[in-house]
């Protein structure tokens, strides 16, 4: 038995440090990368401005939603922002003995979303509400509904965004989108990474060690796969979607049938 386990230890131990070290110098790939990125829209804005419609799943996000419609009221560019609500919220309210007490005292997201919008004329502008009305399903449902309320109007050269409703990006990241598209022919997906350490001094020290975790992944992996793939499978592995910053043509993505709702993860499934 001690021998296997020094067989097995042999093994592991140079294992470890090759993806140690592996892992470090993608780290400094991807920041080389992200330091040296310009944002350059000249070209693309002389051809056309693309339409985005951003997809938001919410469930049960009352205390965030605000914060939401703020974070994405001043982006530059040709765009519309659908919060997508769920039956599913008003059904486990009432019926689920999980849910904490908190939530079940707020009014649901959908009412939260309405009265900021009806406050705030201005704001239907960009904002609508689609509203999944069934009271089962993953976030793939609701994203699969908006997409077929997309299809009835949209123009399918039009691109869709994914996000959370925490997600916090900058004001000109559809600038950014336009000219990775237009400067890329037959462009149909483009895949924003995200770091997870803007509110990381108000986290508690494991929530802290949760974020550089999920930060190191982006940073060693994700971004490292994508730089090297390009969108498709290399020799031991390929780039994957992150429906965080997902940016896809919508006429395609009608095409590939949408997410995949039989597994949790849909956005790696989809990639």
């Amino acid at each position: 038995m001690e021998h296997i386990l020094i067989w097995i230890y042999s093994i592991l131990l140079p294992y470890s440090f090759y993806r140690g070290i592996r892992g470090c110098l993608r780290i400094i790939t991807s920041y080389n990368y992200i330091k040296s990125e310009k944002l350059d829209v000249n070209k693309s804005y002389s051809k056309r401005k693309i339409k985005f419609h951003i997809l938001i799943p919410v469930l049960r996000e009352q205390e965030t939603v605000g914060n939401t419609i703020k974070n994405f009221s001043g982006l530059k560019g040709n765009y519309q922002v659908y919060l997508i609500t769920t039956g599913k919220e008003n059904f486990e309210k009432i019926h689920s003995n999980r849910i904490p007490q908190k939530y079940k005292s707020m009014p649901i997201t959908k009412r939260v979303i309405e009265t900021i919008l009806n406050a705030n004329p201005n704001l239907k502008k960009k904002f609508n509400i689609i509203h999944y009305p069934k009271t089962f399903g993953t976030v793939a449902y609701q994203y699969n509904y908006a997409l077929k309320q997309l299809s009835e109007f949209a123009d399918p050269a039009d691109f869709i965004l994914t996000y959370n409703a925490d997600s916090v990006i900058e004001n000109n990241v559809l600038e950014k989108y336009s000219e990775m598209i237009l400067n890329n022919k037959d462009c149909m997906v483009v895949q924003q990474s995200a770091a997870f350490l803007a509110n990381y001094k108000k986290l508690s020290p494991f929530l802290r060690s949760i974020a550089l975790l999920q930060t190191r992944w982006t940073l060693a992996h994700e971004i490292p796969r994508i730089l090297t793939t390009n969108g498709a499978w290399g020799f031991t592995e390929g780039a994957h979607l992150v429906a965080h910053g997902l940016c896809i043509n919508l006429g395609f993505m009608n095409q590939i049938g949408g997410f995949p709702q039989k597994f949790l993860s849909e956005d790696l499934t989809l990639g």
